[in-house]
């Protein structure tokens, strides 16, 4: 990386805290970033949305993945020869319903009353962010999101 690509300390800090749980919202307050109430998810989003941040959460996990030698394909195979040959009942269904939610087969569905709870900050907030950063605040918040 060159001196500009570098991550700050404590951007550095919030991608090492995301990788711990995958929760970028709890990952931004444990980073020392200070946020009140809705604002520190829509803050982790943005931040995990900034290309020097993006690029250096994938290069961690294709390291951690390196480092263990597995891969999707590796997942996926594996969960193929356990619903198709090894497993028994409730284990063989698991790895049938998670090869179908990996084809996207099963499509989880939420009903939208968080506008309704929204406050007017948080709605500002929200007109404000980019259509992909809009999704991905969406996804954080568990509501499904149709093209």
């Amino acid at each position: 990386m060159s001196r500009t690509d570098r991550l700050n300390p404590r951007q550095t800090l919030f991608v090492d805290e995301y990788l711990v749980d995958m929760n970028a919202t709890a990952a931004y307050r444990r980073a020392g970033y200070s946020a009140t109430g809705k604002s520190a998810e829509v803050n982790a989003c943005r931040l995990l949305s900034q290309a020097r941040v993006k690029a250096e959460v994938a290069r961690r996990m294709d390291e951690r993945a390196s480092a263990i030698a597995i891969s999707q394909e590796w997942v996926i195979d594996r969960l193929r020869q356990e619903a198709l040959n090894h497993g028994r009942g409730s284990s063989r269904v698991q790895a049938l319903k998670l090869l179908g939610e990996h084809l996207g087969m099963f499509v989880q569905r939420h009903e939208v009353s968080w506008l309704e709870k929204a406050s007017d900050d948080e709605l500002r907030q929200f007109k404000a962010l980019s259509a992909e950063e809009r999704g991905r605040w969406l996804a954080a918040r568990g509501v499904a999101v149709y093209a």
